[in-house]
């Protein structure tokens, strides 16, 4: 133990006497089709004081406006390009020339990080990881650039145990084959370790057993490794020290630390907990504060480190795929406008701070969800993901099959929502989430035909069909009749024998309990000049009624059919029917005619 404790001071001792920057850094992701200028961009990141900048490409545009800044600049090797940059010095040779000498030293550029997060997606990438870093270093030192490093951004899922810390081991699958090259690179070329870690993830995987403001840098319980003794104030420095256990445990006690990613999401589905302002301004603010201190904090297992940090992310991002957290990353929203104050150069006092919003979702959501089609959705852009979440088996839509359950009401909306809701609770332990491409939303309400057509931006007339033949087969007659007045603008509507037939059962179930409804419909048939309609709907009244029998005349009169008004009084008085006196009769018409 005690020898331990010694390597590990002198290992903290080592780190902390190289002079390194403790400015905190931004990721600029652009995963978003409403994002500021590069231009704006960069005015406001100095604005904002940032210190770093990682992109996540090497973008052309951006590398030039970032000339001049004095903003240390982290530009990256697209995953895509390691096969071929692995396989060739000379595809290494062009890229460094394309993407650093073009730009270099105008532009700060401090790391070249080759792909991201490589060992967590495609296997086929992975043996060329390090070969890809040698050349594209090898570039650089032909060059005699020396102040650049060569590393790669890792997420934690390249571990296989992080609790407690000296615990942290890298995976089985890749610790001899990928970490051990990758480690014995960075050590060799003195360059970081880049780790993304995300203490939010951590916390709201198991928010039971984890405190909330242990993640939040605000713990009041202190935790310790019982196998070092090492004391831990919050999750933060448990995960970093996880790794730093891990890469010990390969030789490597001295490869210093840089966070490529760390952030707290401002929202998040329903089932997200701690997803929101409140939490996210708390996080980063204390990050902020911990990373800038003056003498730097460090960790437990390496106290006084300077640890380089970036923020995820600079924006806001709406075309990022998975859960809500996704889209929620941001310091600023798509518009440039910050969601919360934050000083990224850690002087202002947390005091200084106005209150933030309350947090309302700091405990699971533990009741019911489905997935629904979201509101404003084009009918047009759902087919695709209705036939990709049905093409994933698992019986996901054997319901809408012909004939079976759900098949009822025909609409794409209808169809598009069961699917969603079905897929999502079927492959939801594998991943899946309830977004579709921004085609669908989380609900507490279990997703219904009604629902999704009060939700419609544009009505059509398979709409309207649909959301009648599904209130009729609920039996729901009233509902139906309360949506004649809406109906009333659309003429194709009234002259539809469907839309006729449901009305007419709706009205006959209720027979004449509903004389309001009868008369209502009855005005509105012969106002739009739908006499045969207007005369069946009066043939089937249950009963004379005198107010039918002036909705039927006033209707005809208001859609110039006044004659046939008139002929019908005729016709009333011949059968003997009296329903109403002649000199009653021709005053009410004398009025509709004026």
């Amino acid at each position: 133990m005690a020898a331990l404790l010694a390597t590990i001071l002198f290992s903290s001792l080592l780190v902390s006497s190289v002079d390194i920057s403790n400015k905190i850094g931004v990721n600029y992701g652009r995963k978003g089709d409403n994002l500021p200028s590069p231009y704006r961009t960069i005015e406001t990141v100095r604005s904002m004081n940032v210190g770093r900048m990682k992109l996540y490409d090497s973008d052309h545009e951006m590398l030039k406006l970032l000339s001049g800044t004095n903003i240390s600049v982290s530009t990256m090797v697209p995953n895509n390009d390691i096969i071929r940059i692995a396989s060739s010095q000379a595809a290494a040779e062009q890229w460094v020339q394309s993407n650093v000498l073009d730009f270099y030293p105008d532009t700060t550029i401090r790391f070249v990080l080759v792909g991201n997060e490589v060992l967590s997606h495609d296997q086929r990438i992975w043996p060329s990881l390090v070969p890809a870093m040698r050349r594209i270093k090898n570039s650089l030192n032909a060059h005699d650039i020396t102040n650049i490093k060569v590393s790669t951004p890792l997420a934690m899922d390249v571990l296989q145990s992080t609790f407690p810390p000296s615990s942290g081991e890298f995976r089985s699958d890749i610790k001899d084959t990928v970490m051990a090259p990758l480690l014995r690179f960075l050590n060799g070329t003195k360059s970081f370790f880049f780790i993304d870690v995300y203490p939010y993830l951590a916390w709201s995987a198991n928010s039971r057993n984890i405190s909330l403001d242990f993640a939040l840098f605000r713990g009041r319980a202190n935790q310790t490794d019982h196998n070092t003794r090492l004391v831990y104030r919050n999750l933060l420095d448990q995960m970093l020290d996880s790794v730093i256990f891990a890469m010990r445990k390969l030789g490597y006690p001295d490869i210093r630390i840089a966070i490529g990613e760390t952030g707290w999401p401002t929202a998040g589905d329903m089932d997200q907990v701690g997803a929101n302002i409140n939490n996210a301004a708390t996080y980063n603010r204390k990050l902020i504060q911990k990373i800038t201190a003056k003498p730097p904090s460090g960790t437990p297992a390496r106290p006084g480190a300077v640890i380089p940090t970036f923020i995820s992310s600079l924006y806001d991002e709406n075309q990022k795929p998975g859960p809500t957290t996704e889209r929620h990353w941001g310091l600023l929203r798509s518009n440039g406008m910050p969601i919360y104050d934050i000083d990224i150069t850690g002087k202002r006092p947390l005091s200084s701070y106005k209150p933030l919003p309350a947090a309302r979702n700091n405990v699971p959501y533990r009741g019911k969800l489905w997935c629904e089609v979201a509101p404003g959705v084009d009918a047009a852009n759902l087919s695709s993901a209705l036939s990709y979440a049905c093409s994933q088996g698992n019986q996901t839509c054997a319901a809408l099959n012909p004939g079976q359950r759900c098949y009822e009401p025909i609409s794409v909306f209808w169809h598009a929502s069961y699917a969603f809701s079905s897929y999502w609770a079927k492959f939801r332990k594998q991943g899946a989430t309830c977004y579709f491409n921004g085609l669908a939303r989380q609900t507490r309400n279990n997703p219904n035909a009604f629902q999704l057509f009060d939700d419609m931006p544009q009505r059509d007339h398979v709409s309207w069909a649909t959301i009648l033949t599904a209130q009729n087969q609920a039996n729901l007659p009233n509902k139906t009749l309360s949506m004649f007045p809406s109906m009333f603008s659309f003429d194709r509507l009234l002259s539809d024998d469907f839309v006729f037939a449901s009305l007419v059962k709706a009205c006959g179930s209720l027979g004449a309990k509903n004389m309001a409804s009868w008369t209502a419909m009855i005005y509105g048939y012969a106002r739009k000049g739908r006499k045969e309609e207007a005369l069946e709907l009066f043939s089937r009244v249950p009963l004379e009624d005198l107010f039918a029998w002036i909705a039927l005349v006033s209707g005809l009169v208001q859609s110039s059919n006044a004659v046939d008004a008139f002929g019908l009084f005729v016709e009333t008085r011949r059968n003997g029917i009296s329903i109403i006196d002649p000199l009653v009769f021709q005053a009410k018409l004398v009025l509709l005619l004026i």
